[in-house]
């Protein structure tokens, strides 16, 4: 929302990838065409606005439409794929899909709270009684049995990951090899970001001062699919030494230069 009031009245809010193919002028989109897979990347945006188009028109019934404009739900779509987190997160879903606990969530939190069960038994009554040893040999059985359970079956489950919409988070800037975690807490119900020293970069600014910029990890991602659904490519950034202006700066020429140069770094790329 970049901090705009929106209400279903008013035009769409900024949009979240504004370099996403989906926005690029025709003569902008030209420029890949020299590039057979810059064609086929052209082929997947165009099926992509039917795919979108057909579920506003098929899918949301006559009183959802008059909430918002198909406009409105393009710019939601896009803020889905350019901003969602897909993973296993634990808790949120089970096996079939449906709201409960999963197996992989079971093997992932029955060990802790049965490692605090053999501690406090232990604390109760230290080495003088002899059903202890049982007790502690039983529950680590007991512990392992998830764990056993998600190698055997892993396999054979469906997919159980789930997408996630994460404001802060995700206004992160990609870096594949950022070792950055995003993790489902259960017992706080909250996400949680872990980081690690790949994901702070020490740049220079426009003045020449230093700063720290966090990244993120999206996942393995091919320059088609980033450049299609986010508005850049890997490892390659458009600074106003090319544009003139920053790159954030929502001004036409600016977002004109951006993709021309985004659209040569492509081609030559996938020539």
């Amino acid at each position: 929302m970049k901090g705009e009031t929106y209400e279903s009245s008013t035009p769409c809010p900024p949009s979240t990838a504004p370099d996403a193919l989906r926005n690029w002028t025709p003569d902008q989109k030209k420029l890949l065409e020299s590039s057979s897979i810059g064609q086929r990347l052209l082929t997947a945006e165009t099926n992509q606005q039917q795919k979108w188009s057909q579920k506003y028109d098929t899918i949301l019934s006559k009183e959802e439409k008059a909430m918002f404009s198909k406009d409105q739900f393009f710019w939601a779509m896009e803020a889905v794929h350019s901003r969602a987190f897909k993973g296993s997160f634990g808790l949120l879903k089970n096996n079939n899909g449906d709201d409960g606990i999963s197996l992989k969530a079971i093997g992932s939190i029955a060990p802790p709270i049965l490692a605090a069960i053999v501690g406090s038994k232990a604390l109760l009554n230290p080495s003088t009684n002899p059903n202890d040893d049982k007790i502690a040999i039983g529950c680590g059985i007991i512990a392992t049995l998830p764990l056993l359970f998600n190698t055997i079956f892993s396999n054979d489950e469906k997919d159980n990951s789930s997408a996630v919409m994460l404001p802060l988070i995700d206004s992160a800037n990609h870096m594949e090899k950022a070792d950055s975690v995003i993790e489902f807490d259960p017992l706080k119900d909250i996400f949680t970001l872990s980081v690690g020293s790949k994901c702070l970069v020490k740049e220079k600014t426009e003045n020449g001062n230093e700063k720290t910029q966090l990244y993120v990890s999206y996942g393995g991602k091919k320059d088609t699919e980033l450049l299609l659904n986010y508005g850049f490519l890997n490892d390659f950034v458009v600074g106003s030494e090319k544009t003139g202006k920053s790159a954030n700066e929502a001004d036409d020429t600016v977002r004109d230069r951006v993709r021309r140069y985004l659209a040569e770094e492509f081609v030559r790329r996938n020539p």
